[in-house]
């Protein structure tokens, strides 16, 4: 499971102590607002506060400047009378090391004078120890901000539901979602955007209290634990940090930027079922803010007909999980038939079923809103694309599968994962599938709302041999601009289009562009939605290289169409 920051951090601390054999270990790092101390219970420290104080208001930043580890045995070094004047003990101290050796923070040990004096392996200990800190502090901390990650966070929640059951207490999840950040980087630059991204950080921590948490959950989100709290003070305490952000007068180059917060509030006690239930309320409650203009705080109440709906998704997640588990979900595919004399390969597109427990099968459009509310799309993806290539690798065996193209979706949330192109590349191995038989499938807002993560992630895998199709296209305003960028192969035009395109001659045209358009570029066409003979004759006369939809071909098991493809039953339907 995922350890939480602090926990572990407090514990690193200890082993310090301990297996050092010193009389007190201290971490600080100063950006996260952390000071962690333990001594041997055989020692009496004295002063420590003071102490704390010189170790992080002057020993910190020698360190940060010089990023080096300090051994000092002599009570009367000239560095450690300008550094620790008050404190009277021999040291160790490390830096702690993060993303490309920024000093993120300070692992010290202290032993007292009438004690032998540390060694250069007492320092090689103390490194090692700092070498472990910097990696729980890079796996649980945001480097921007210090605040804690979602993870570190998520454990935090675990934590708290646990004693929200077993002794009743009440805690309350607030999500924070500030407006304007995008505006800030489209006119300043993205540094002011993360320098108000990190002003609201601090800003947070000033408005909550000691035993409260905050995280960064993603680029301009926020979450807050509050401890032991009722809703009607979590809700003034929401309205405090809203009122404080809304008066923030956020400058940069001299101008100065609006800016504003909606805050969703959502209460954690004994009666709730998961962490994500909990997360999502909250999350639920920030989007109603949103909807109805910036600046506000608004309560999750469950009786909200609009949260009832969302309710219900709470018990797909249980579901989705289950058939993630135990092969509760099925493969389809439908077939993408070429309709010009410049293609003969045939496309199947893959997708995916969940069955119900009497085996009746359940259409995406129920599940899949609950999936990516709760961030589960990134491992129905990788579900996906693992069960795709091993079910068309077996069937290598029997049936020409190389002889086609075969589509994958991708979920925007899966273009956000670090490590999607490694798990990619560990099934590619696995299963030793050859890259050009498939095509991943993008939708267009996806690539052009993460535009440069789409373009690094399309180029690696291209580069082994995948192909990309752009899916919706024409659904978002600025499509044509970003097709220079994005380096696919297959161009989908939206389905909206395409159902139009025999009665209005207005929609006729535009398809007539992004056809036109496409092919200059390179790129083939596939409509999408094909549900009658008219509409075939009407993409063929404008040159579109493949139809898909239920006027072609209906989506069937995988299971089947592989069998089918062994038994060569497919033909080109005119």
């Amino acid at each position: 499971g995922m350890i939480n920051g602090p926990e572990v951090l407090q514990h690193l601390v200890e082993n310090c102590t301990d297996y050092l054999d010193v009389a007190m270990s201290v971490l600080i790092m100063p950006k996260e607002d952390l000071t962690v101390f333990h001594h041997n219970t055989k020692h009496t420290i004295h002063y420590i506060h003071s102490m704390l104080l010189q170790l992080k208001n002057n020993l910190f930043p020698w360190v940060e400047d010089n990023r080096t580890s300090l051994v000092m045995n002599d009570l009367t070094d000239t560095l450690r009378a300008s550094l620790l004047p008050d404190v009277p003990y021999k040291i160790v101290c490390c830096p702690i090391l993060v993303n490309n050796d920024q000093v993120s923070g300070i692992l010290v040990t202290l032993n007292p004078n009438y004690s032998r004096d540390f060694s250069n392996s007492d320092r090689n200990l103390l490194e090692t120890m700092s070498r472990k800190a910097a990696k729980v502090t890079m796996a649980n901390y945001d480097s921007l901000t210090g605040l804690l990650k979602r993870n570190g966070f998520e454990y935090l929640l675990e934590k708290a539901l646990t004693s929200a059951q077993s002794e009743g207490k009440t805690y309350c999840i607030l999500h924070i979602d500030i407006d304007g950040v995008k505006v800030i980087n489209d006119t300043a630059d993205t540094k002011a955007g993360d320098q108000l991204i990190v002003d609201v950080g601090n800003l947070i921590r000033d408005k909550i209290r000691d035993t409260d948490s905050v995280a960064r959950l993603t680029g301009d989100k926020y979450g807050v634990l509050l401890d032991s709290c009722s809703l009607e003070m979590s809700c003034n305490i929401a309205d405090n940090i809203r009122l404080a952000i809304h008066d923030m007068n956020f400058s940069w180059n001299n101008q100065v930027y609006d800016t504003s917060a909606c805050i969703g509030v959502a209460e954690m006690n004994a009666d709730c079922e998961s962490i994500q239930s909990v997360f999502a309320a909250a999350e639920l409650a920030v989007n109603v803010a949103k909807e109805q203009g910036r600046n506000l705080v608004q309560v999750y109440q469950p009786g909200d007909t609009q949260l009832q709906r969302r309710k219900g998704e709470v018990h797909w997640v249980r579901s989705i999980q289950k058939a993630l588990n135990q092969n509760g979900f099925e493969l389809y595919s439908q077939m993408i038939q070429p309709i010009d004399d410049s293609s003969h390969t045939l496309h199947f597109e893959i997708l995916l079923r969940m069955l119900d427990i009497d085996g009746t099968v359940i259409p995406p459009g129920k599940f899949l809103p609950a999936a990516e509310r709760f961030r589960l799309m990134p491992l129905i993806d990788a579900w996906v694309i693992e069960n795709s290539f091993k079910m068309i690798a077996d069937a290598a065996r029997y049936a020409d599968v190389q002889d086609y193209i075969w589509t994958i979706n991708l979920s925007g949330q899966s273009m956000n994962e670090p490590n999607l192109e490694e798990s990619i590349s560990s099934f590619v191995k696995q299963y030793q599938i050859s890259p050009e038989m498939y095509c991943f499938e993008v939708t267009e807002t996806v690539a052009v709302n993460n535009l440069k993560d789409a373009k690094r992630f399309m180029n690696i895998l291209k580069d082994q041999g995948f192909r990309f199709a752009l899916d919706d296209f024409g659904s978002g305003l600025s499509s044509f601009a970003y097709l220079k960028s994005l380096p696919v192969d297959y161009l989908k035009i939206d389905g909206s289009f395409i159902k139009g395109i025999v009665d209005d001659p207005f929609t006729g045209a535009i398809v007539k562009a992004i056809n036109q358009v496409s092919q200059v570029r390179g790129l083939e066409t596939i409509a999408e939605f094909v549900e009658n003979p008219e509409i075939i004759r009407c993409i063929k006369d404008i040159g579109i290289n493949y139809a898909q939809g239920y006027g072609i071909s209906k989506p069937i098991p995988l299971s089947e169409q592989l069998n089918n493809l062994r038994l060569e039953k497919l033909r080109f339907v005119s």
